[in-house]
């Protein structure tokens, strides 16, 4: 038999719920006591992220402008690592990785059309994911040809 309650003269740890797991088991005499019971407990999933609706997940940027993809952790001293389509970034003159309170951002300079892509932020082995969509031209000089109608003039004596 297998009760799921909570002890109430326990009290939850500060780091979340307290998972209390009773087996009662009827013992009488004949009973063998070879057997054995096993069983194995998982913890909840610690909180990473937080304000996850609010996080922008759709970025689009100008061509030649920043951009800043952001998300917030639950706590400061949270590592996170930044991935561009599955490869790991690095801070670098392209690519500004910041960390301010419970604040992590990844700046991209000055945006380019091949930064298009999936970003991912990843911490605690959770993740949010960024797609980033460069707008605007490239610096391609786009003509328009119209067909213009030609009259002819003619000056004569009458």
């Amino acid at each position: 038999k297998t009760q799921n309650r909570q002890n109430p003269t326990t009290k939850p740890p500060p780091r979340g719920p307290l998972h209390v797991l009773l087996i009662d088991l009827d013992v009488d005499s004949t009973s063998n006591f070879g057997e054995s019971l096993d069983f194995s407990l998982f913890p909840e999933p610690e909180v990473v992220f937080t304000n996850k609706e609010k996080v922008q997940k759709e970025v689009k940027a100008a061509l030649s402008e920043n951009a800043t993809l952001s998300c917030e952790v639950a706590q400061e001293k949270t590592e996170v690592k930044w991935y561009k389509d599955g490869k790991l970034i690095s801070s670098s003159k392209k690519f500004k990785v910041e960390s301010e309170g419970k604040s992590r951002r990844l700046v991209v300079g000055q945006v380019e059309k091949k930064d298009a892509g999936e970003y991912t932020c990843e911490a605690a082995g959770q993740k949010l994911t960024f797609k980033l969509e460069p707008t605007g031209d490239d610096g391609e000089l786009n003509v328009d040809v119209g067909i213009f109608e030609e009259q002819q003039w003619s000056y004569g004596e009458k």
